[in-house]
């Protein structure tokens, strides 16, 4: 069987099989040969991807998202590949300028090339979102729903309810919750309790929108209901799916209360990290001792995070000879992870760490390391095909350059 060829209206770039089945939200949920499948329809997308149709609907079932053929209007055209079965290069080129299509990007976005996890999050340099970033982008939609008469804000669980708590005490309105799909009052303090719900305007609020199949889920549930509907950091794809927001911010990014209790991204992208700066505070020089000062503070220091799910490794610089302590620290704290590996030494000082961790990191398979210093972070990424985050940098580091 001859293999048909897939290439870009606009740079001619050629594509053969097998290629990715992408949802729209990036998610990688399958792949097609191009040799295989000649009879099958797809979206000619512009982003050098194909999208099976309904009558071969897939659904992608990562968090934020839905079915990826559930519209069509990020596609401009529809070529039967059926109708180009064994035609040549330009052949094919000839077809599809007499079928012209608009707006397709040069490159196609970058993905994980090894990566299981969602390609919400690629393996490039994105930027590292804390919770006062959260909460500052926040204030930028505050400042569009003052002039309105809101009458409760509904916060969609858990995130949601963060920013939702914010703008709800900052208007001076009924805070609501969602359970089991209805809205649920939540208890307003003494300033509201004997006052009456004014008429308004309620908003449903979520802190992040990326595909908008989220806020959409939301939506479907309240067809009948005139509600308004807002998130604080959104793609612009998620622009379309709401009435107001914060801050638009493309993917990829990290965020910082979602890492560690997103079992997609953690196991999926196999994310190991460091210890000293990520998971606890730094050791302070006053008690960097390597003696019985660094054993006290080792054994009380107090953890920076929870866990949900297990990181790949941790990695350490640490000696070995501490790793008893280090152990039974992680254990007392409910840190999960499958390997503590640490610097194979009795004694300081210490060799090349930076090439050292880098080594440990690429030999596991790991794909995202969490480092706290910037400048190692910044070293490590070099000669690393995945991504050094950077939590105190508020960055990520991928072949040497930050976001």
């Amino acid at each position: 069987m001859v293999e048909t060829l897939v290439c870009c209206v606009i740079c001619k770039k050629e594509r053969r099989g097998p290629l990715p089945i992408r949802c729209r939200c990036g998610q990688v949920i399958g792949q097609v040969s191009t040799s295989s499948v000649p009879s099958a329809t797809y979206y000619y997308s512009p982003a050098h991807t194909v999208y099976p149709t309904k009558n071969n609907a897939t659904i992608c079932r990562t968090n934020n998202c839905g079915h990826y053929n559930k519209s069509s209007d990020t596609c401009q055209q529809i070529i039967d590949l059926a109708a180009l079965k064994g035609q040549t290069k330009a052949g094919y080129i000839s077809y599809i300028e007499r079928h012209p299509q608009t707006n397709c990007p040069a490159e196609s976005p970058q993905w994980p090339r090894n990566a299981t996890g969602p390609d919400h999050f690629p393996t490039l340099a994105a930027p590292w979102v804390e919770v006062e970033d959260l909460i500052t982008a926040t204030k930028l939609l505050l400042s569009q729903l003052i002039p309105l008469q809101i009458a409760r804000i509904v916060g969609v669980p858990r995130s949601g309810m963060i920013a939702a708590s914010f703008l709800a005490t900052a208007l001076n309105v009924e805070l609501w919750g969602l359970h089991d799909g209805e809205l649920q009052p939540l208890s307003s303090g003494l300033r509201l309790r004997d006052q009456s719900t004014p008429e308004g305007i309620t908003l449903v609020v979520e802190d992040s929108s990326a595909s908008g199949y989220s806020i959409n889920e939301v939506k479907s549930k309240f067809a009948d209901r005139d509600y308004k509907y807002a998130a604080v950091l959104v793609t612009p794809q998620a622009t379309q799916n709401l009435d107001y927001w914060g801050k638009i911010l493309p993917l990829p990014h990290w965020f910082a209360w979602n890492l560690y209790g997103n079992q997609s991204l953690l196991e999926g992208f196999k994310i190991s990290t460091d210890i000293d700066g990520i998971l606890n505070p730094d050791c302070l020089a006053e008690n960097d001792d390597d003696g019985p000062r660094y054993l006290a503070w080792m054994r009380s220091v107090k953890p920076l995070i929870r866990n949900n799910y297990p990181f790949k490794a941790i990695i350490t610089a640490r000696l070995e000879k501490y790793r008893s302590t280090t152990e039974t620290w992680l254990t007392r704290n409910n840190i999960l992870y499958d390997r503590l590996i640490m610097y194979p030494s009795e004694s300081l000082p210490r060799g090349d760490v930076i090439a050292w961790k880098r080594e440990q990191v690429i030999a596991i398979g790991s794909n995202v390391y969490i480092e706290s210093d910037p400048h190692q972070a910044c070293e490590m990424s070099r000669g690393f095909s995945g991504t050094i985050l950077c939590p105190p940098a508020k960055t990520s580091f991928y072949e040497g350059k930050p976001a």
